[in-house]
């Protein structure tokens, strides 16, 4: 084997011998593939980096629609008890002015008849023995009227 100026292994002397190449050549050759090589496995590794971020950002995404879709979910569950709350206390108002209305009609009727607060056909309605009321002079203030018919027809004013 004719000596060459490079220190290579028997390989690259016969592939270069074969090829008709110089040794210059044959490490321009043998680098320019090289690095060819190391292009390729770079541009794969930042093509794998892209598709990691492309898969972290969509999953990213999906967590904060999932969040937003929670919150929104939230903000509904609320407004839905607050109209619920306030249909309940509407309804509830209805019936204290209703059972206030049904008191004042009360009095008037026993006001206009001049009749004293019935105390036979009226009993407590927790009252275990069924006591009836003790008959009683209607007051001529609301106040008065409205106490007296709490008592004697067991309403509850709140």
């Amino acid at each position: 084997m004719p000596q060459n100026d490079y220190d290579g292994s028997k390989w690259a002397y016969c592939a270069a011998s074969i090829n008709g190449w110089s040794n210059a050549e044959f490490f321009a050759q043998f680098w320019s593939s090289t690095k060819v090589l190391k292009a390729h496995k770079r541009l794969d590794e930042i093509k794998a980096e892209k598709a990691d971020k492309i898969a972290q950002t969509q999953e990213e995404d999906t967590c904060k629609k999932t969040c937003k879709q929670q919150e929104t979910e939230k903000i509904k569950h609320a407004r839905q008890k607050e109209a619920q709350h306030v249909a309940y206390k509407e309804k509830k108002g209805l019936q204290l002015a209703e059972k206030e209305k049904q008191m004042i009609e009360c009095a008037a009727k026993c006001w206009q008849s001049g009749l004293q607060a019935p105390a036979a056909k009226h009993y407590q309605k927790d009252s275990p023995t069924k006591e009836s009321h003790y008959r009683e002079s209607i007051q001529s203030s609301k106040r008065g009227i409205i106490s007296m018919l709490q008592r004697t027809h067991s309403f509850n004013i709140e």
